[in-house]
């Protein structure tokens, strides 16, 4: 592995730590580090430095393949280690933290947990689908390009897997299944303007 590639990964994954220590539903901290909104900010800082780090060797679709690979991992692997590390803390209604030994086993996965991976996965794939035909339309160049078109092809699985990494920071299936649907919405009615357009 290059040296460039190594810098890439480690900012790539120092990106994702950022945006997971300043998620709600962290359970590293019993108090994040930072906000939400500040952990989004500096783990996009983060990505944009691993993007411009792979710039220097590789095209701009390679470079933003590679990033959004690198993002999409690290989203998946930090509440993985997260949810066997610790026990489960559940707040009761009056605040006070009550702690769980973590139970282990595919039967005994936390609550909505579930509803999150169909929701993720469900809407995941036509916002996939639609992000493909946007970058398919909007792009320069011919989609009988080889290069284009193998980009747009192989951009779908990082896209809909995007979600189900995601998905484990919002704390109600709800919420997910709302910020999926309106993504979707936006994206198709995007897609449908730039087809008129053309």
């Amino acid at each position: 592995m290059s040296f460039l590639l190594s810098v890439a990964l480690v900012l790539g994954l120092l990106a994702t730590l950022v945006f997971y220590l300043g998620c709600p539903n962290q359970q590293w901290y019993d108090v994040r580090p930072w906000s939400f909104g500040r952990g989004a900010l500096m783990s996009g800082f983060i990505s944009v430095a691993a993007w411009l780090v792979l710039r220097q060797d590789f095209s701009v679709l390679a470079a933003t393949f590679y990033v959004l690979t690198v993002l999409m991992t690290g989203l998946a692997i930090w509440p993985l280690l997260s949810a066997h590390d610790r026990p489960v803390v559940l707040r009761s209604g009056g605040g006070v933290a009550v702690t769980k030994p973590a139970e282990r086993g595919a039967g005994h996965l936390p609550p909505q947990w579930l509803a999150k991976i169909a929701v993720s996965l469900g809407l995941g794939f036509p916002l996939a689908l639609s992000i493909a035909g946007l970058v398919a339309h909007g792009a320069p160049g011919a989609l009988t390009h080889d290069t284009k078109s193998q980009f747009v092809m192989w951009m779908v699985t990082p896209i809909w897997i995007t979600p189900l990494a995601l998905a484990f920071f919002t704390l109600r299936a709800r919420t997910l299944l709302l910020l999926l649907s309106i993504a979707n919405l936006l994206a198709y009615l995007f897609l449908h303007l730039l087809r008129q357009g053309t």
